[in-house]
C-alpha cells in the first residue's frame, strides 16, 4: 500500500510537471509576490521535489494555483482520482480498526449481558465481582480455543493429523511422568499385550 501510494504521488508529480511546462505560465505560491518563477530554469532535484510537494497538495485536495485551462482540467481530474483513492484508503483503515476491536467489542457485549442478568437477579455484589473476574480470566483462553478450532477446520485432514501429532509430541516430551513410563520397557510390553488381547477378543 505504501509503495503504491509513493508511486501514485510520483505519477502525479510527473503529470503536473508536463502540464505546467506546456505554457510555462504557472507560478508556485511561494513566488506569487515576484509574479515570476525560476523553477523551470533551476536544477532537476529542486524541480522534482517541488512537483512532489504540489502532487501531495493535489492528493490532499488542496489548492495549487493553476492558471491555464489545460492546467485546470488536468488538476480537476487528478483531484477526482485522489478523492476516490482517499475514500478507499480511509475505508480500508476503518475496516482494519473495526477488525482489531472486534474481539473487545464482543467481550464487552457479553460482559454487559452478564451485568444486566446479575442486576435483574439481584445477585450480591461479592458474587458479581467473582463472576466478572471469571469472565475476564477465561476470555483470553476462550478466544484462543476459537482460533484453534477455526484453524483446524480450515486445513485438510492430512495436515490436521500432522498438527495433532506435533501437539501430542510436545505434550508428551514436556510430561516427565509419561516419559518415565515410556522408558520402562516392561510397562510398554504390558500395554501392547493388553491391546493385543483386546483386539483378539
Amino acid at each position: 500500500m505504501v509503495f503504491l501510494l509513493i508511486l501514485y504521488i510520483h505519477i502525479l508529480a510527473c503529470l503536473l510537471w508536463i502540464t505546467f511546462r506546456l505554457d510555462g505560465t504557472w507560478i508556485p505560491a511561494v513566488d506569487f509576490i515576484y509574479v515570476n518563477t525560476d523553477l523551470f530554469q533551476t536544477d532537476f532535484l529542486k524541480q522534482y521535489l517541488s512537483m512532489c510537494y504540489h502532487a501531495i497538495m493535489v492528493f490532499g485536495l488542496n489548492e495549487v494555483n493553476v492558471r491555464e485551462r489545460n492546467e485546470i482540467l488536468v488538476v480537476i481530474l487528478m483531484m477526482i482520482f485522489s478523492a476516490i483513492l482517499n475514500a478507499y484508503i480511509f475505508g480500508e483503515m476503518a475496516v482494519l480498526v473495526q477488525e482489531m476491536d472486534k474481539k473487545d467489542i464482543e467481550f464487552q457485549e457479553s460482559l454487559d449481558n452478564a451485568n444486566t442478568a446479575m442486576h435483574s437477579l439481584d445477585i450480591p455484589n461479592n458474587i458479581q465481582d467473582d463472576i466478572r473476574e471469571y469472565l475476564m480470566s477465561v476470555n483470553e483462553y476462550k478466544t484462543q480455543q476459537n482460533e484453534m478450532k477455526d484453524f483446524m477446520e480450515s486445513i485438510s485432514p492430512s495436515l490436521k493429523a500432522d498438527v495433532n501429532k506435533y501437539i501430542f509430541f510436545v505434550a508428551i516430551n514436556n510430561n516427565s511422568l509419561i516419559l518415565k513410563i515410556l522408558k520402562n520397557q516392561d510397562y510398554v510390553d504390558k500395554i501392547k499385550q493388553m491391546k493385543f488381547k483386546k483386539t483378539s477378543s
